[in-house]
């Protein structure tokens, strides 16, 4: 079914964008880009793969950035290729994730529980990795603490989790979980579900090339699912194991959407669309 973001989620939504692409920048030019959108960075921290950014508005919301894989660190690779389990309450957690987290959780817990007890709002975001290592972070902040003003803004989240912990998310947060997905990022279907049991519970906000933003239920058949085809076409055996040409362009095709600049262009045409049909 079709979704219209509110005016003023969208503009939150295009802002915590904004931040994500920009914490793939480093520490200087993400202070740049701070001081440019009249935010005040409090801080950051960066422990192994892990680099996380604090932010404050002019309205005392709190903002806590995590960023993404960087395709040269060994250190982000693995941790995103280690599908193993790690058993928790609700269910189990993507071992990778769980440990990249866990490297500055306890500096995440102290300052967001004193926040929490202050009542200040907080808002997190991630792209890829940095959203998975957002999901992470609040499951185990729920366990102890209120979420009321906690919101959570993912750019093509992986699956995190087996279906009771993304249940007990979703739950926790309740609609100020927005889970953004380009529909034809193929990152938010893997590690797939019938193989390791991984799956989204919370609906997508899945955005397409006319600027239409589509909420759908995880599992709803629609064209995000070509990635399937395409993965299962990745070995062409009248080529002995060689990947097809169409195989090739479909991947490229996906790899490219999952990046956080092609976000930012999608949110783009969202809000031009919303421009034109108030």
């Amino acid at each position: 079914m079709k979704y219209v973001f509110e005016a003023d989620d969208l503009k939150t939504v295009n802002l915590v964008a904004f931040l994500c692409e920009g914490s793939y920048e480093g520490y200087e030019e993400f202070k740049k880009l701070a001081i440019e959108k009249d935010l005040v960075l409090e801080g950051s921290f960066i422990i192994k793969s892990t680099e996380v950014y604090y932010l404050i508005d002019s309205d005392d919301v709190h903002y806590f950035v995590i960023r993404g894989t960087e395709i040269t660190s060994p250190e982000d690779i693995k941790n995103d290729l280690n599908i193993e389990r790690e058993i928790v309450g609700d269910g189990f957690l993507h071992q990778g994730f769980f440990d990249s987290t866990n490297e500055v959780y306890f500096i995440l817990v102290h300052l967001i529980s004193r926040l929490i007890i202050q009542g200040k709002k907080i808002r997190f975001t991630g792209h890829s990795k940095g959203a998975a290592e957002c999901m992470v972070a609040i499951y185990q902040l729920a366990q102890t603490l209120s979420l009321e003003k906690v919101e959570f803004y993912s750019f093509g989240m992986p699956r995190v989790s087996d279906k009771g912990v993304a249940r007990a998310v979703d739950e926790a947060l309740g609609d100020r979980f927005y889970r953004i997905v380009n529909d034809r990022d193929l990152v938010p279907m893997l590690p797939p579900t019938k193989k390791y049991g991984f799956t989204h519970f919370t609906p997508g906000l899945f955005m397409n090339e006319k600027g239409d933003v589509l909420r759908l239920r995880p599992g709803v058949e629609t064209k995000i699912f070509v990635a399937l085809s395409a993965a299962e076409d990745l070995l062409d055996k009248r080529h002995k194991n060689k990947l097809s040409h169409n195989a090739k362009d479909a991947l490229i095709e996906f790899g490219t959407d999952h990046k956080m600049a092609e976000y930012r262009k999608s949110i783009q045409k969202v809000i031009e669309k919303n421009d034109r049909n108030p």
